[in-house]
């Protein structure tokens, strides 16, 4: 799993995290890992307690969440 956060005292760090998140997910393909994007992690990886715990800054916002693993088969587009 990858967790990507964005400075948000940044007027473009949704857009800039976005765009890693994607060549993340490129490069992991041309590798054979698939990802997923995981929406639904705002909940668990945005929360203060989980911020504070890993030492992630205030000003810093999820972007997304990546999960990652070798692809048994790879699927048709």
């Amino acid at each position: 799993m990858i967790v990507v956060y964005g400075n948000n005292e940044s007027h473009y760090y949704t857009l800039d995290c976005s765009l890693a998140s994607q060549n993340i997910m490129l490069a992991a393909n041309s590798m054979d890992i698939g990802t997923c994007w995981v929406g639904f992690s705002q909940f668990l990886f945005d929360d203060e307690e989980f911020k504070s715990k890993y030492n992630v800054p205030e000003n810093y916002k999820l972007v997304s969440t990546l999960t990652l693993g070798y692809m048994i088969e790879r699927p048709k587009p």
